[in-house]
């Protein structure tokens, strides 16, 4: 089950089909020259500026327009790890200069399925909100 709220200041084909990719489903008709697009359990409407400020009082994560942040936290799920965000973290290595960290998107159901060579999973974590949010805003401030 999908796990967090959130909401993006954009709309388009595009990204609608990244959403159904990931198993939402639309409320409604969609209307891809909207204000934007919000998902609450499993579910996305696209709406028009004068819902904004309902979506705000709702709790919902504001993506504002990162479409890579908007579609990482829309893919959090409690029964799957399949295209969510995970970090590997080298933290066992015993030379702090060689430790490494790794984001990469978990490709099957489970992470131990993936990296369950050496078991790698071991040393991944799925990444939390706070934790992408800060990549993501980072990336966007290196483009």
């Amino acid at each position: 089950m999908f796990t967090k709220n959130c909401f993006i200041q954009k709309c388009n084909e595009t990204l609608i089909n990244k959403l159904i990719k990931l198993g939402y489903k639309p409320i409604g008709n969609i209307n891809y020259n909207t204000y934007g697009i919000y998902c609450h359990n499993g579910k996305f409407k696209t709406c028009s500026t004068n819902e904004q400020p309902s979506i705000k009082n709702q709790n919902f994560i504001q993506c504002y327009e990162n479409e890579n942040l908007f579609l990482a936290i829309t893919a959090l799920q409690d029964n799957t790890d399949k295209n969510q965000w995970f970090i590997y973290d080298s933290r066992d290595c015993s030379v702090e200069s060689r430790r490494q960290f790794f984001w990469f998107i978990c490709e099957e159901d489970n992470i131990e399925d993936m990296m369950y060579y050496d078991c790698m999973f071991l040393s991944c974590h799925k990444a939390t909100v706070e934790e992408l949010i800060e990549h993501f805003n980072m990336r966007k401030n290196e483009e």
